[in-house]
């Protein structure tokens, strides 16, 4: 039925905006609080 389906396109509609600001969230937390890279040094014989 064409509610059923409007029903589900709307459920996922909101599941990709909750994705959307879980992305924004992290990436803003990675700006605020970087991580930081390890100091790897390749040894060479």
């Amino acid at each position: 039925m064409v509610i059923d389906e409007a029903r589900s396109l709307i459920r996922q509609r909101n599941e990709i905006e909750a994705q959307a600001d879980d992305l924004l969230r992290h990436s803003q937390d990675y700006r605020t609080h970087p991580v930081k890279t390890a100091d790897v040094r390749i040894r060479r014989p």
